[in-house]
C-alpha cells in the first residue's frame, strides 16, 4: 500500500509540474519608447534637408516589430538618401532599388557630410564610428540609450524606433526629388565597379568550385520570393558580397556575434511561417556541423529547405588570420566529408559539386527536387581563394 501510494504521489506531482494546459494565442503588443526631446527629429530633418552627401546605415532594430516594412521602404524612397542596410534589415529596398549600397561603405561615410546610422550600433561593423568624416553632422537612433552613445557620442541622438525615426524625418522633409542625384550617381559607379571587379575574379572552370563563380549563380538562379537563412564565416560573407535579398525580411543570419549553429532551425521556421516559398540555407562546412541533424525535423515537418554547404575542408576564416599571426592552422584544418550523404542519412536528397561547369545544373536540379516537397543538400566542393585576405577574422 504504501509503494502505491509513494507511486500516485509521483505521477500526480509530475502531472502538475509538466503538464500543457490549453492556451489561447495572446499577441502582448510591445511598447516602444517615444522620442525624448521636442526637437530632435527637427533637428535632424533640417541637417538632412541642407546636406550634399547625406548616407544612411539601417540595422536590424528598424524592422523591430514593423507590420509592414513597406512603409519604411516607401519613405526612404522619397527621401532619396542612399542607404546602406545590415542584418535583418537587407532586403528592406527589394534586390535591386537605385538607393541601396553594398559595397564601399567605408569610403562613403568618409565622404558623407550628414550620416544617420539608425538602429545600428558603433560597433566594429563601423569601425566603432571612428572612421567617419570628422566633419559630419553625425546623427543616430536607437531604442538603446546605451547603444545609442556607446563608442561614439552623435551629434544628434535620438531615443527612438529606428524606422518611426526615419518614416518621422520623411514625413518632414516631404519629396527630396533629385536633390542629391549626383552623389548618389557618384556612389552607384564605384558600386558598378566593385561588382564588376568581384565578378572579374570569378572562375567558372576547372576543378572544384570557385565561390564567387557559385554566388553569381545562385543570385541567378533564386525566386523572387526566395528567403535566405545565411550560418557560417568566410562562404557566408563571400555571399553577402554578391547575393541579394529578395524583399524584407528575407534575410536570417546568425547576427553581429556570429553565433554558429542557428542556420538549420532558422530555416525550418522560415519554411514553417513562409510556406511555399523557397528557402535557401547557406552553410559553411564548420558551421553545417551544429545543425544538419535538422533534415530529420524538415523530413517530420514536410519542409523542403535547399541547403549549400561550402566544403573548403577548414574553418577558413579563422584559419586565414591564425596562419599570418601564429604560423599554423591548428585546430582549423577539417575533411571534405560527404554532408551530403549526411542528409541522405536523414530522409534528405544529396547532391556533390565538385565542379564549376555543373553549379548551373546542380542549382536547377536541386530546385526541381525541393519543389516535390523534399529537402536537398549541396555539398559545394571549394577551391581556396584569397578573396577576402584582410577582412577581420579574429
Amino acid at each position: 500500500i504504501g509503494a502505491k501510494a509513494v507511486e500516485l504521489y509521483i505521477r500526480g506531482h509530475l502531472y502538475r509540474q509538466f503538464r500543457a494546459p490549453a492556451m489561447p494565442e495572446v499577441h502582448v503588443p510591445v511598447k516602444l519608447p517615444s522620442l525624448r526631446g521636442d526637437n530632435g527629429i527637427e533637428r535632424a530633418a533640417e541637417a538632412i534637408k541642407t546636406a550634399q552627401r547625406p548616407v544612411f546605415v539601417i540595422g536590424s532594430q528598424a524592422l523591430v516589430g514593423v507590420k509592414d516594412p513597406g512603409r519604411l521602404a516607401r519613405a526612404l524612397g522619397m527621401l532619396g538618401v542612399p542607404v546602406f542596410l545590415g542584418g535583418m534589415a537587407r532586403g528592406l529596398l527589394g534586390r535591386s532599388h537605385e538607393l541601396q549600397l553594398r559595397h564601399n561603405r567605408g569610403d562613403a561615410l568618409k565622404r558623407a557630410d550628414v550620416i544617420v546610422v539608425c538602429g545600428f550600433p558603433f560597433d566594429f561593423r563601423l569601425g566603432y564610428g571612428r572612421g567617419f568624416n570628422r566633419d559630419a553632422t553625425l546623427i543616430a537612433a536607437n531604442l538603446s540609450p546605451h547603444e545609442l552613445r556607446k563608442n561614439r557620442k552623435p551629434d544628434i541622438a535620438i531615443e527612438m524606433h529606428a524606422g518611426e525615426f526615419l518614416i518621422a524625418v520623411a514625413d518632414r522633409i516631404s519629396s527630396a526629388g533629385d536633390r542629391w542625384r549626383g552623389w548618389l550617381d557618384e556612389l552607384r559607379a564605384r558600386e558598378r565597379a566593385r561588382d564588376a571587379e568581384i565578378a572579374g575574379r570569378a572562375q567558372p572552370s576547372g576543378e572544384l568550385v570557385d565561390p564567387i563563380h557559385f554566388f553569381l549563380r545562385l543570385e541567378e538562379a533564386m525566386a523572387d520570393d526566395a528567403v535566405l537563412v545565411v550560418d557560417g564565416g568566410d562562404f557566408v560573407a563571400t555571399a553577402s558580397y554578391i547575393v541579394r535579398p529578395r524583399a524584407p525580411l528575407s534575410w536570417l543570419d546568425p547576427g553581429a556575434f556570429g553565433t554558429l549553429g542557428v542556420g538549420g532551425g532558422f530555416a525550418l521556421g522560415a519554411a514553417m511561417v513562409r510556406p511555399g516559398k523557397e528557402i535557401w540555407l547557406v552553410w559553411g562546412d564548420g558551421s553545417s556541423a551544429y545543425t544538419l541533424a535538422e533534415f530529420d525535423s524538415y523530413i517530420r515537418h514536410g519542409v523542403a529547405p535547399i541547403a549549400v554547404i561550402g566544403n573548403d575542408a577548414s574553418w577558413a576564416q579563422i584559419a586565414r588570420e591564425q596562419v599570418e599571426v601564429l604560423g599554423t592552422t591548428l585546430g582549423c584544418d577539417l575533411r571534405r566529408t560527404d554532408y551530403h550523404r549526411v542528409a541522405e542519412g536523414y530522409g534528405g536528397v544529396g547532391l556533390a559539386l565538385t565542379e564549376g561547369a555543373r553549379v548551373d545544373g546542380v542549382l536547377a536540379e536541386a530546385k526541381a527536387i525541393a519543389k516535390t516537397g523534399r529537402p536537398v543538400c549541396i555539398n559545394v566542393h571549394l577551391r581556396k581563394t584569397d578573396f577576402r585576405k584582410g577582412s577581420i577574422s579574429m
